[in-house]
């Protein structure tokens, strides 16, 4: 039996339809809790500081709400909170500008509404997929203050490049991308002589190399033939093999890998 608490949830959303569903769709599940709903950004800065939830979904523009987003996330960010919540923008506001100020700012995670694999189980479930592994790796390991918050950035950063290229929570492949290119940032590459990324990944998952490799590969695939053209040549810069038109499971591990290690 799983006895492990449900990850509390707080809304800052304006439409009621959105709201309802939400909730209903929250019900479903077992590791989630929504703990607070509000169409404030005022009363949302007073909720966070009541129930301490682990993560903040925000809409940008409250129409039919009091302040919006924008605001809050400016409040929050200059607040002390002796905790970390996963802040998360669900919007329909398209604009890279904003994606990436947001990005560089206080925001952890970013989705567009109307973005046609939208759903609340993606969102859901990418919130929880990022705060795990920000958990996993506090509650496992005895470390310093200032290494917990090393991974709390490195978590960031790679989520943030992952959705910059349009790599699909849906797709079982981003969390091997993840788990891989966690694994390289914490290891002296003289290891990967050792052991390669892909491996470990097997062995974490239990599973066959060549079955990650697939999975991984499928999901990089999708985000090339999704994503727009202006994106993946912004966001990956290196040379790709002609033929195939896509990097390989290890060029795009190992990229992102060497693109990280560098912005810490």
């Amino acid at each position: 039996m799983n006895t492990s608490k449900p990850m509390t949830l707080l809304l800052l959303e304006d439409d009621k339809i959105t709201t309802n569903e939400f909730e209903k769709y929250i019900a479903t599940r077992t590791d989630v809790t929504l703990v607070a709903k509000t169409n404030s950004s005022i009363d949302a800065l007073k909720l966070v500081k009541k129930y301490r939830p682990e993560a903040v979904i925000v809409d940008l523009e409250l129409q039919d709400g009091l302040g919006s987003g924008f605001d809050f996330l400016q409040k929050l960010k200059n607040t002390s909170l002796n905790f970390s919540p996963l802040i998360v923008v669900n919007t329909n506001v398209k604009s890279p500008t904003i994606y990436r100020n947001l990005h560089d700012g206080y925001v952890d995670l970013i989705f567009y509404k109307q973005q046609a694999d939208y759903s609340f189980e993606m969102l859901v479930n990418a919130i929880v997929f990022s705060r795990k592994h920000e958990k996993d790796y506090a509650h496992n390991i005895v470390i310093e203050e200032s290494e917990e918050e090393e991974q709390l950035r490195i978590t960031k950063l790679i989520n943030i490049h992952l959705d910059r290229i349009g790599i699909s929570y849906k797709l079982k492949g981003r969390e091997y991308i993840f788990d891989a290119i966690n694994f390289m940032l914490h290891e002296n590459p003289e290891k990967f002589k050792e052991i390669s990324p892909l491996q470990y990944v097997a062995n974490k998952h239990h599973m066959f190399s060549s079955s990650v490799g697939r999975a991984i590969q499928t999901a990089i695939n999708d985000a090339w033939k999704k994503t727009a053209i202006e994106d993946l040549e912004r966001f990956y810069t290196a040379s790709i093999n002609s033929n195939s038109g896509v990097p390989t499971a290890m060029e795009l591990i190992f990229y992102f890998y060497n693109k990280i290690k560098e912005e810490l």
